[in-house]
């Protein structure tokens, strides 16, 4: 992974890999009838070693994840980088 550009005035930095993601992207969609709801997005450093059969296999994961899986994930072990908000879960 590597950032791409230098960065803009609020100091975001577009990320590119050519690496398959471990999990695909799931955007936010709530079921009705779920009122506003606020996201938070951390960032967990990836060890350089792991891939992503690995990774599956270390945490248990299914090859494809559903959104129960998602919510139960425990980050605990990882390292994290980056947070929008405070963490302390």
């Amino acid at each position: 992974m590597s950032a791409e550009g230098d960065g803009d005035s609020d100091t975001w930095t577009q990320l590119v890999t050519d690496v398959a993601s471990i999990v695909a992207y799931t955007p936010p969609n709530l079921p009705p009838p779920s009122v506003s709801h606020r996201y938070v997005f951390v960032l967990w450093r990836q060890p350089a070693v792991l891939d992503a059969t690995r990774i599956h296999k270390a945490l248990g994961l299914a090859e494809t994840m559903g959104r129960w899986a998602r919510i139960r994930w425990d980050g605990h072990n990882f390292e994290i980088v980056r947070s929008n908000t405070p963490y302390w879960a």
